[in-house]
């Protein structure tokens, strides 16, 4: 009997389907040097490069004030790397001789949330010095500050809810119920006899993040 070929699936012939979103995309376009390792992931294997910007669009302002601000560091730095050949020369002979690594400039390579804030990743580059490294890192937490009190759904003034899996939301996004920072962490149901409604929270909880619109 002659054998089936496999089906392939959209999930298989586009295993980065977050490439489709129209805004990300967008962002992602614009700063080609920060975010090179979307277009590369070979080259820069990441989280940045497989999973893209991981946070909710009422952050990308502030990613963009991230990008916006790096790129023109990683500009300026190629700039003076190849205006002055005896620089060039130099890093090639470090990489020849096996004195340094990748990647000569800067990258990003994931910038996702935890816990109500930003978290980004960016690997150094042989090339960066140290006050040019630190702008980057005072960017970086210039851009993690921001974040703490921006709402990750919709980009209005939030403030970090606990009872809503831990980000910060405004009061729209998370509905017309009281906050529940004060009643504390919501605990999740492990118990199969004590989840009677067997969604893996309990009974108390289903009723209020029902409301909750979730990016």
């Amino acid at each position: 009997m002659k054998g089936l070929a496999p089906m392939v699936t959209n999930r298989q012939s586009n295993h980065r389907p977050w490439l489709a979103i129209a805004e990300q995309e967008q962002l992602l376009s614009r700063y080609p040097l920060f975010f090179r390792a979307v277009s590369h992931p070979d080259a820069y294997p990441s989280n940045m490069a497989h999973f893209g910007i991981q946070c909710g669009f009422g952050w990308y302002a502030i990613v963009e004030e991230l990008a916006r601000d790096v790129e023109h560091e990683l500009r300026a730095m190629w700039h003076q790397l190849i205006e002055f050949p005896m620089n060039l020369a130099l890093m090639d002979e470090t990489l020849l001789l096996g004195r340094d690594v990748y990647p000569v400039v800067p990258v990003c390579t994931n910038i996702s949330e935890l816990a109500g804030e930003m978290i980004v990743d960016i690997t150094d580059g042989i090339v960066c010095g140290p006050d040019t490294w630190a702008r980057i890192c005072t960017s970086i937490e210039k851009a993690k500050s921001k974040s703490r009190e921006i709402c990750e759904s919709c980009g209005k003034p939030g403030k970090y809810r606990k009872g809503y899996f831990h980000h910060v939301y405004c009061d729209e996004c998370i509905g017309p119920i009281a906050d529940q920072d004060s009643q504390g962490n919501l605990s999740v149901c492990i118990d199969e006899a004590n989840d009677r409604n067997a969604s893996g929270r309990p009974l108390a909880a289903v009723g209020r993040v029902a409301h909750a619109r979730i990016p």
